[in-house]
Formats: structure tokens, C-alpha cells, sequence
């Protein structure tokens, strides 16, 4: 976040400065711009060569040199606020990634509700075994994957599939429990 202010700013600078007509001083904010850019891709195309991956860290480091070497600094400019708009999107999308499997591991059942000679009990999940009969209630997520026994189910099906309603089923259908969990 903070290579994306930096350069978005050095960027914004050069573009100011050269309005009121000082090429050489936007030149310069542009040419700063353009070293934070490359210093945080050589970072990373060091890193990634050091780890033996190749990727775009290597293209953007050429293209940033690139531009430099025949004096566009502008494009280098421009090319270091991709970069750092880039990784910043990266780096939201991944933190969000984990928050949401975080949120969804959280929701997941570590019990189950087993009718077993009459009664109801509350067993580990890794005590339900195949043919055991379950009670889910309403706004239970399903501890594991199993046919519906009753007439019919209405069930949150939105962490598998991503589908925003509840999916309704019938005696016999399948329905999946938490992505985490074994079939059964």
C-alpha cells in the first residue's frame, strides 16, 4: 500500500509540475517514481529467482528498465503505479481469501446430532459413520455429506456454491456438509 501511495504521488507530481510547464522537474519526480518501481521489483525478481520461480516480476523489471534507459520516464512512471496497483490488489485479494476461509472454517460443525436408539446425542464428527441417521435444525450448517431422509430439507447450501438461496430437497437427494469435512 505504501508503493502504491509513493508512486501514485510521484506520478501525480511530475503530471502537476508538468502542467505549469517545468519538463525537467516532472522529469525528475517521474524518474523518482520510476526507482521506487524497480527497487521493489529487483526486490522481487531476486526473490523469485532465489526461489527458483520465474514470473512477471522479470518483465516488469525489463520494462521498467526499459523505459528508463531511453529517457521515457513517464512510462516508467506509469508502469511502477501498474506494479504497485497490482501487488496492492494482490495483497487485498489474498488477505480476503483468508478471512473468508477463516469465517468459513469457523462455521464448520465439530459435532453432529445422531439419533441412536430413540434418543439424541451429540457425538464427535469423527464418530458418524456411514448409515447413521442425523438431525440437522434449522440454521445448522450440515456436519457432513449424507441423503436427506425426511420429506423434505431447506438447506444453506451458499459456502459450497455460492448460490445466495437456500436450495430446497427432497428425501433421497444428496447434500454436502462444510467443504472440510469427509464424505460419508
Amino acid at each position: 500500500m505504501l508503493l502504491l501511495g509513493v508512486t501514485a504521488a510521484g506520478l501525480a507530481a511530475g503530471g502537476l509540475v508538468w502542467l505549469v510547464g517545468e519538463s525537467e522537474v516532472a522529469d525528475a519526480c517521474w524518474l523518482v517514481t520510476a526507482a521506487f518501481g524497480l527497487g521493489y521489483v529487483l526486490w522481487s525478481a531476486v526473490d523469485a529467482i532465489r526461489r527458483r520461480r520465474l514470473g512477471v516480476d522479470l518483465i516488469a523489471l525489463l520494462a521498467l528498465a526499459g523505459a528508463v534507459a531511453v529517457r521515457e520516464y513517464l512510462a516508467s512512471a506509469v508502469i511502477s503505479v501498474m506494479l504497485a496497483s497490482g501487488r496492492t490488489l494482490e495483497a487485498w485479494a489474498a488477505l480476503r481469501a483468508r478471512r473468508d476461509l477463516s469465517a468459513l472454517l469457523d462455521r464448520a460443525p465439530r459435532t453432529a446430532r445422531r439419533y441412536r436408539h430413540g434418543t439424541v446425542e451429540i457425538v464427535p464428527l469423527d464418530h458418524v459413520a456411514i448409515g447413521d441417521l442425523l438431525l440437522v435444525a434449522s440454521d445448522d450448517v450440515v456436519p457432513v455429506d449424507g441423503t436427506v431422509a425426511s420429506d423434505a430439507a431447506i438447506l444453506d447450501e451458499s459456502a459450497l456454491t455460492g448460490e445466495a438461496r437456500p436450495a430446497e430437497r427432497a428425501r433421497g437427494d444428496q447434500c454436502s456438509g462444510e467443504p472440510t469435512r469427509p464424505l460419508r
